[in-house]
């Protein structure tokens, strides 16, 4: 009996050990004007932005990250489907529970309705990733970001439609079983 109390919290050690790191808590993540010299109390977050406001600032809070880990950002125009206008990363350090990325042009921008996409993971770990996103848009009447909404849910809902498509026939048609394969598996 005494020896299964003892073996009980080894065993709890090993299981946890084992598990790998927890990923980072993602809490918040936010868009506002401002540069990386703006103090935090100062920013006002938003996802409607004037063409002209050519320095925003993204914002990720998290209520747990270790030091060490990697916060990736990616800035995208999802009106475009391209490739991302631009990504950065950076290493928390001294305990940091926010980070913060530059988003700026020396000219207006184009209106469009963009996307910041988070992700963040404990060094060599990407297997323990937190990720999250805001879309915000710049230089676009409610009108515009209505008719961008619906445009993107019927191109979304195409792409499930085509994906289950495909899924059913791969599930008609499975590919052809190798029978030397079997006789070895049974082996």
């Amino acid at each position: 009996m005494r020896t299964h109390f003892t073996l009980a919290p080894l065993l709890c050690l090993v299981l946890a050990a084992c598990s790998g790191p927890t990923p980072p808590s993602l809490t918040y993540i936010g868009m506002s004007s401002g540069s990386l010299a703006t103090d935090l109390n100062a920013l006002e977050f938003r996802t409607d932005f004037n063409p002209e406001e050519t320095s925003l600032l993204g914002v990720v809070a998290f209520d747990e990250i270790p030091d060490g880990s990697v916060v990736q950002a990616t800035w995208f125009s999802p009106d475009d489907r391209r490739m991302p206008l631009g990504r950065t990363q950076i290493v928390t350090e001294s305990g940091a529970k926010v980070a913060r990325f530059s988003f700026a042009r020396a000219i207006p921008w184009d209106p469009a309705p963009y996307l910041l996409q988070v992700h963040a993971w404990p060094k060599d770990h990407p297997e323990a990733t937190a990720s999250g996103s805001i879309q915000f848009f710049i230089g676009m009447t409610e009108e515009e970001k209505k008719t961008y909404a619906d445009e993107f849910a019927a191109w979304k809902k195409t792409e499930e439609e085509e994906r289950i498509k495909r899924e059913e026939e791969a599930a008609k048609n499975p590919p052809p079983v190798d029978p030397t394969m079997m006789e070895e598996e049974l082996l």
